[in-house]
């Protein structure tokens, strides 16, 4: 952004005239400075720093450098990133810097710093206010991404990440996802290859769940992939995990199963459910285990990696999937009504050959496709918000 400062407004002295005084921004060049804009796609990094290494009466003595570094996410491709340091009022740092062994890197010099802005103190040690910034724009897994991730210091003080913790009693009640729907689908919609909503009991085909379908015909995860290479499943809510099932048949396959409670209903607890279905055997009860990153009685933060979706190499599409719906305790499945307009829409673009409400067959060219929602022709108990059937619930 370019940035010209005029000041014809009141000082201490009373009301300035012209000509008045002109200038820029306190940035490297005077006139420009560079923001980063995050989005619900973008991958948050971890910032470490050096600085808690050393012990306190070093602080105010001969600490004059520090190293500031971020891992990558795993899988990523690009050999830059972009460094912004500020303190308050000033931008001392906006810069490329290269990435090396997946991670990125800057180290801090305090005298040089003092050279850009001369208030930065660095004789007695590093005592001023700093944020760091790194952003990073590559591909993961072959697409498009990017990642950022800010730590903020203050002399000797670094922060550290609070534990998030969360009752039932703190959570918000499922009717306020009426109008304040979750932005957070529960996987990238890159990887979703097909779909189709909650199909109720006045559809074709029943089905007590929602659909998120993943295809590895093309062997983009081959055997070996290291798991967390594997698709991410996330958070839809901020909640806690209440029920993981590390095991579970289904037909002559194995799934796995987690229970997120992100809502209450009179009191009760509500919970979104996943059950992660990559049709397959493994001959392994515990082989599942290392994709499982959460722990029952968890509590997580919308965006938060549960797991990770196991696809078989080589395996064709339309067999892994998730089901997924919300369901208040003491009731049935419901439909999982609860993400924005946009997600539902882009959903609905990505349901492929599941758009038809069909019970067997392919489709011809008198069928019409099932319109963009997350429930279709819901009987009242599959109805999380209202005891009254609905044609096409959003």
């Amino acid at each position: 952004m370019d940035l010209k400062v005029t000041h014809d407004g009141m000082t201490s002295a009373g009301q300035v005239a012209p000509p008045y005084p002109t200038g820029g921004p306190l940035t490297i060049d005077g006139s420009t400075f560079g923001f980063v804009v995050t989005g619900p796609e973008t991958r948050k990094l971890a910032i470490e720093t050096s600085l808690p290494e050393f012990f306190p009466a070093e602080w105010f003595s001969n600490v004059r450098t520090a190293r500031f570094g971020a891992a990558l996410p795993n899988g990523w491709s690009g050999d830059k990133a972009r460094v912004i340091v500020t303190m308050p009022g000033i931008v001392l740092v906006d810069e490329e810097v290269p990435t090396d062994g997946g991670t990125v890197t800057w180290n801090l010099d305090a005298e040089e710093l003092n050279q850009l802005a001369n208030n930065f103190d660095y004789e007695q040690g590093i005592a001023d206010t700093i944020e760091v910034t790194f952003y990073a724009k590559g591909t993961l897994n072959g697409r498009p991404a990017q990642a950022v991730g800010t730590m903020v210091t203050h002399d000797a003080r670094v922060p550290t990440t609070p534990k998030f913790v969360t009752t039932l009693a703190e959570l918000p009640q499922l009717s306020d996802f009426i109008t304040n729907k979750t932005d957070q689908f529960l996987v990238d919609m890159d990887y979703v290859i097909g779909g189709h909503p909650f199909k109720g009991q006045g559809t074709m085909d029943p089905d007590n769940g929602a659909h998120v379908n993943f295809d590895n015909s093309g062997n983009q995860w081959p055997e070996g992939t290291t798991v967390t290479d594997f698709p991410p499943i996330y958070a839809v809510a901020d909640g806690y995990v209440n029920n993981i099932n590390t095991w579970e048949p289904v037909g002559k396959n194995y799934m796995h199963t987690r229970w997120l409670v992100f809502a209450q209903k009179d009191g009760s607890a509500v919970r979104f459910l996943m059950s992660i279905e990559p049709s397959t055997n493994p001959g392994d009860t515990s082989f599942y285990e290392p994709f499982i990153v959460v722990k029952e009685g968890q509590s997580v933060r919308k965006g938060d990696v549960l797991a990770y979706m196991y696809l078989e190499p080589n395996y064709d599409y339309p067999g892994p999937h998730i089901h997924f719906s919300v369901a208040p305790e003491q009731e049935e499945q419901q439909a999982p009504a609860i993400f924005t307009d946009e997600i539902v829409q882009a959903f609905h673009e990505r349901w492929g050959i599941y758009v038809f409400d069909l019970k067997t067959g392919p489709p011809d060219e008198n069928d019409t496709g099932m319109p963009p929602c997350m429930g279709y022709k819901l009987a009242a108990n599959e109805n999380p918000f209202a005891a009254n059937a609905s044609e096409c619930l959003k």
